[in-house]
Formats: C-alpha cells, structure tokens, sequence
C-alpha cells in the first residue's frame, strides 16, 4: 500500500478490511458518495428459476441453477427496494425485506427473492463489489428498521444473530 506521503507498506488484506468498517459509517453528509442512495447503473439481468441435479456416477454431487435470457435495462436501489427495469420491457421489482441471499461474484451480484430462484445483475460500467456492499448495507439498515436485529451472514441465506 502506498501511503499519501508516498511511503510504501505492506499491510495484510484483513488489516485493509478492518480500516475499512462498515460501509454505513462512510457515507458523507448529505448522502453523497460511492454507497449513496438512491443508486442507479445500467446493469444485464438474467434469472434461474430451477436447479438441475449434477451427478458423478450415479452419486448425487449438489445441484446447479441455469440462467435464462439476458436483458438489460437500469438497475436501481433505494432505501426499501431493488428495481430493475428492463429497456422497452417490463419493471422487476424486489422489497429489500423480502431479499433472502446476496451474493456478489467478479462479475455479478446475485440476490435471492423471496419467491424463489436467483437473479444475477452485470453491471456494465460499475462494480459489482460496491452493488454487493450496497445491497448488504441497506439490508442491515431494513432489518435494524424492522426490529429484526444485526444479519450474521448473507449467503447461503440472510440469517440473523
């Protein structure tokens, strides 16, 4: 790492993590900044809707979603929601409250309605990493508002302390 006086240190990656707290806790006044909200970017969205067996020699190993079409739109975020909204389509929508898993991927960030399957969001221009750290932020915001207490993890399942 090389800090702002030009010194050069090497720092494990959990001490970089530690530095960097919770997310909530560096967003600016004003609600400006890289974890702001609302938060819009144009994205491609695909879902898998079933899971398929995967099998080696006759002995079940797990299970794999397949993904169906890709369509792109604009991708949204706001303090209760997750909206995606397809170009010349329709508009998907997802209350945070209801959000059972987020994952987040090199390149994708995937979240687990409450009605099943998986969706999977390809942020064109963006980070998938800061989609990922604003969804897992304002979930524990929406929790913390439900009485519903802190989330321990986010995947395989959002599971409270």
């Amino acid at each position: 790492m090389r800090e702002p006086t030009g010194e050069v240190e090497e720092v494990p990656a959990r001490a970089l993590a530690d530095r960097m707290g919770d997310p909530m806790s560096r967003l600016p006044a004003g609600g400006q900044g890289p974890l702001a909200l609302p938060a819009e970017g144009d994205a491609a969205m695909r879902v898998a809707s079933r899971e398929f067996p995967i099998r080696f020699r006759g002995a079940l190993l797990g299970y794999c979603e397949r993904f169906g079409a890709r369509s792109t739109g604009v991708l949204r975020l706001t303090d209760d929601r997750l909206t995606f909204t397809e170009r010349n389509g329709p508009v998907h929508e997802w209350l945070l409250s209801r959000v059972r898993a987020v994952q987040g991927s090199a390149a994708a960030v995937q979240i687990t309605p409450a009605e099943g399957g998986l969706v999977s969001f390809g942020l064109d221009r963006d980070s998938p990493r800061r989609w990922e750290e604003l969804l897992r932020a304002q979930l524990r915001v929406v929790w913390r508002a439900e009485g519903r207490g802190e989330i321990a993890e986010f995947q395989p399942r959002i599971r409270g302390w």
